[in-house]
């Protein structure tokens, strides 16, 4: 029983200094990158164009990579994040999109991982032309530094044609509309048991 209890320690030990050292490895990465001038990304696929341009404060351009959805967005300077903090940061980018698509900010998984920090889902009109910025929030327990370039965020460019309709104000909505709220198609699932 207590060689079970210490193999259990020894891998929580073994799995916490490994992601200790992901985690400076990460940050020696970036702090390598924040002295290093930037080449502007290239086009790797074909499409309609979307123009960007940096602001005067920019340091770093966004990063579209090869196989990815979406392209990422680093921070343009250092972010001193206290427990459960929620921030408006700057990312020193303005997108211009091509007509009928927007922009979707999400998550890039390592903030969450690696960093405690979490980037609320954004939506970007395709007339929003300002430079974009990210909500971020520490959700750990403990003070979190990121890195200037670090990559927090990306940008999903997606199709999204602006609907054509008329709001019209109603006294009544149909009663077949009027179904529940949260979870009222249900939320419970049968297990699926492995066939032998």
């Amino acid at each position: 029983m207590d060689t079970d209890v210490e193999q259990q320690q020894n891998n929580m030990d073994t799995d916490f200094e490994q992601s200790a050292t992901a985690v400076n490895t990460v940050l020696e990465q970036f702090t390598t990158l924040a002295t290093v001038p930037h080449d502007p990304p290239t086009t790797i696929t074909t499409g309609p164009e979307v123009l960007y341009r940096l602001t005067k404060a920019a340091q770093f351009y966004p990063v579209l990579r090869d196989n990815s959805n979406g392209f990422d967005l680093p921070l343009q300077n250092d972010l001193h994040l206290e427990p459960f903090t929620i921030l408006k940061v700057n990312l020193g980018v303005c997108i211009q999109f091509p007509p009928n698509f927007c922009g979707l900010l999400i998550n890039k998984s390592s903030a969450i991982t690696l960093f405690k920090t979490k980037v609320y889902l954004g939506l970007i009109d395709h007339g929003y032309t300002k430079e974009l910025q990210a909500v971020i929030q520490n959700i750990s327990q403990h003070p979190q530094f990121l890195p200037a370039g670090l990559a927090i965020a990306q940008l999903l460019v997606i199709p999204a044609p602006i609907p054509k309709f008329t709001m019209c104000l109603a006294d009544n909505l149909p009663k077949e509309t009027e179904r529940g709220g949260f979870g009222s198609t249900g939320q419970h699932f049968e297990r699926v048991l492995p066939s032998f």
